[in-house]
């Protein structure tokens, strides 16, 4: 993210790393302030489009920042689905301006069902049997009891 008059910055994105559903996954920027006058970041918000996102370290908010001073932001997602998320990370400055950067990722696994009991003391699932239900199958005639062949003295 770069603060000063003209700056284009299309370019600036926060990538969060893939992360599994439900464990936290965070991005950094980097804001450089490369105006010609000194300016301070006054409010910064982040937004997303599923999930929690907040900010987790700010080193800009009330800081004023000389020409070609910098300063830091992280962000933390925590996906509550799978799939693609995006959104925005804005700050505005005490010269007027309005900055934003995108900030997407994407979230693998099942998401837990609300209410779900994620500590692993809940009741157990039933059990799932394969074969023949009457216990009269056949052993599988490739299972023996007969040592492995190998090298022996």
């Amino acid at each position: 993210m770069f603060l000063g008059k003209g700056v284009d910055d299309a370019n600036s994105h926060v990538d969060v790393p893939t992360a599994p559903v439900g464990e936290p996954a965070g991005g950094d920027v980097t804001v450089v302030n490369t105006g010609g006058d000194p300016v301070t970041v006054q409010n910064l918000a982040a937004t997303v489009d599923s999930g929690e996102t907040s900010i987790i370290e700010d080193t800009c908010t009330d800081v004023e920042l000389p020409p070609g001073g910098m300063c830091r932001i992280s962000i933390r997602h925590i996906a509550t689905e799978p799939g693609s998320y995006s959104g925005q990370l804005t700050a505005t400055t005490s010269d007027g301006g309005a900055l934003s950067v995108g900030i997407s990722g994407q979230a693998v696994g099942e998401a837990t069902p609300s209410g779900a009991d994620t500590t692993g003391t809940g009741t157990p699932s039933p059990s799932v049997t394969t074969g023949d239900p009457t216990g009269s199958e056949t052993p599988d005639p490739s299972a023996t009891d007969s040592p492995e062949p190998g090298l022996t003295d």
